[in-house]
């Protein structure tokens, strides 16, 4: 059986950062709710003075509908879409989201705030971008796995 996972590939069309994507969504490894997301991922990089961060970009179709913009998201990781350790292809190889957690004493995880508004319909933007400073680069981030989460914080797709 063959599984689509959505890993992080280098963009080998485009020049410069190295920008990494994501050309499909598949149900999370021992998904069993009726969720289906559908859409892409985009990670390009920016370095800055003594920063590294990514900027994400990314649309999203058959989200969590209870992700809606007056949600009250009491649970971690609600309506999240974040890069995470390891590779989607059997669930106990997904391990936390990916981040340079050692570069600085106190640093807090970069993706705990990083959501997405869905309409009624799951759908989510034609193409929303948003920063997140992991002190990583993209080259560290390849081949790690996007995952969208549910209102509850359920990983529903990879």
């Amino acid at each position: 059986k063959n599984v689509v996972v959505a890993i992080l590939e280098e963009d080998k069309a485009k020049s410069g950062t190295s920008p990494l994507y994501v050309e499909s969504f598949s149900k999370y490894p021992g998904y069993t709710g009726t969720m289906v997301v559908k859409g892409s991922a985009e990670i390009t990089e920016t370095v800055g003075y003594e920063s590294v961060a990514q900027f994400l970009t990314f649309s999203l179709m058959g989200a969590d509908k209870d992700c809606s913009a007056n949600a009250v998201l009491a649970q971690a990781n609600a309506c999240g879409i974040h890069v995470h350790v390891g590779n989607c292809s059997v669930a106990a190889d997904v391990a936390g989201h990916y981040y340079m957690d050692n570069l600085v004493n106190g640093t807090t995880d970069p993706w705990k705030n990083i959501i997405y508004t869905a309409a009624s319909t799951g759908a989510v933007g034609s193409s929303i971008t948003v920063q997140i400073p992991t002190k990583q680069t993209n080259a560290n981030m390849k081949d790690r796995s996007v995952v969208v989460h549910d209102k509850i914080g359920v990983r529903i797709a990879c």
